[in-house]
Formats: C-alpha cells, structure tokens, sequence
C-alpha cells in the first residue's frame, strides 16, 4: 500500500478490521500500562537515565516476582487474577487496566466512525495516548512529554498535504491561543497567589490540542475540560474544594481534547 492510498484506502470487511484491531490495541494497550509506571517512576524519583520503554520480564512491582505468560494477557489476566498479584497477593493498579480497555475502545471508535486507514491511525493514537496521560497525571500529577509527542505528527502531515492556508492558520491559532491563554493562568497564579495553577505539561498538552482541533474548538475543548475536571472531582473526591488543593487537570483536558476532535471530525463543525 502506498502513501496516498494509505490516505483514501477504505476498508472492506469491517467485522474482520474490528478483530484484528481489537486484538493489536489490546497488546498495545498492555504495552503503555507496563511502560507508563517505568517512565512515571522515572519522572518522579527523578532518575538520570535512558527512558526504558521494555525489561526482559515484567515483574510484580510490590513483591519483584516474575510474571508468567499467563499474567499477561491484557484485561483478562487483571479479572482472573481478581485485581491482585498471583504471588504476593498485592493489589494490582487500576491504572492497567484503564489504559488496555480505554486503548481497545479508542481503535473500537476510530473504525466505526471512518474506513479510511490513515484517520483511523491518528483516532486511536489519539484516543490511546490521551487516556495514558490522564491515567498517569491522574495518579502521579505528571504530563510526560514521551507520551505527549507522538500526538504532534498527525496534524503536521495532514497540513502537509492539505496545503491549505486557512488550515494553517486554524490549527497554529488554535494551538498559540491555547498557550497563551494557559500560560497567561499560569502566570497570575505564581503572581498573585505563589502557586502553580497550572503545570508545563498542561500548557503543552493545551498547545498540541490546538493544532488538532484548531481556533474552532479551543475554546470548546477548554469549556468541556473545566466542566470534566470539575465533575470528575465530584465523583471522586472525599475532600471539599479548596484553593490549597491540588487538583490534576490532566484526565479533564485529555477528556475535552478527545471529544471536542471527535466532534469536528464527524464534521459538526
């Protein structure tokens, strides 16, 4: 298949592009869990090392045991075993099993909305990476770019080959405006209150969402991102809502960023 196929090749047999895409975003699924708690522990513990996306064998992270095959198997394994190690008996992080079915149902997404390969490629890349960010961020407060800037091609290549000057202008304005105005909330907040209201990694989450969803849906994407977060803490949340508190905006802007796109490319917008 060549590229410009790859652009405007539609799939036949939908029922057999489902299976084998399940199949592969299941796998892959499992592959950003493992790699996600390796590079968020690096982030955190601050480690001057090579980022490692593979070991040799994967290990329960509570008693260092190997893990067997069988412990593997994405999603499966995690109801099988009940949530917990087979060896220690340790429980075994959500955040796995979040990133294998959010991934499953990203590829799920991209093939019932277009036939196209290549929109397809950039559905699931979009919706699998987004939901590792918003796990990780969820859990750690931390944005890795690792897993930011594989996102940051798509709309490249697309304006590449559109050549078209009102979509440049859309999709740069729509990420410089982003910036701005998050990096502007940052700054009034180290200003005048002497804290962080909003992370580097949320400035730079904001800004490759603008190349993707342009000036039409930023400020879209913002509205959906504050009302998620602000649920999300509803529902989650034990503690009222304080000033003091830390609040990971992440999981809200990888919500409003994946809808909003969704959105606009189903061409309601």
């Amino acid at each position: 298949m060549t590229m410009n196929t790859f652009f405007t090749y539609s799939f036949e047999n939908q029922n057999l592009t489902l299976i084998f895409g399940g199949v592969f975003a299941l796998i892959f699924g499992s592959f950003l869990g493992a790699s996600s708690y390796r590079i968020a522990r690096q982030y955190i513990e601050d480690l001057k090392l090579p980022i490692r996306f593979f070991e040799r064998r994967s290990k329960c992270p509570s008693c260092g045991h190997k893990l067997k095959p069988m412990h593997l198997i994405p999603v499966l394994s995690w109801f099988i075993l009940k949530g917990k190690c087979a060896f220690c008996g340790a429980l075994i992080s959500r955040k796995y099993l979040l990133i294998e079915l959010g991934t499953l149902g990203s590829m799920i997404v991209a093939i019932l909305v277009t036939p196209y390969a290549w929109d397809q490629t950039s559905l699931f890349m979009l919706g699998a990476m987004l939901m590792t960010l918003a796990v990780i961020d969820f859990k750690y407060l931390i944005l890795p770019d690792i897993f930011l800037v594989p996102l940051l091609p798509f709309p490249l290549i697309n304006l590449y080959f559109l050549r078209d000057g009102y979509s440049l202008i859309n999709s740069l304005g729509g990420a410089l405006l982003g910036i701005f105005l998050f990096a502007g909330v940052r700054e009034a907040y180290l200003r005048f209150k002497k804290i962080e209201g909003l992370g580097i990694g949320d400035i730079k989450l904001i800004g490759v969402a603008g190349l993707w969803v342009g000036l039409q849906g930023i400020s879209w994407m913002i509205l959906a991102s504050v009302l998620a977060t602000l649920v999300g803490f509803k529902l989650f949340s034990k503690k009222p809502l304080d000033h003091t508190q830390q609040l990971p905006f992440g999981p809200g802007l990888c919500f409003g960023f994946y809808t909003v796109y969704l959105i606009k490319f189903m061409g309601f917008f």
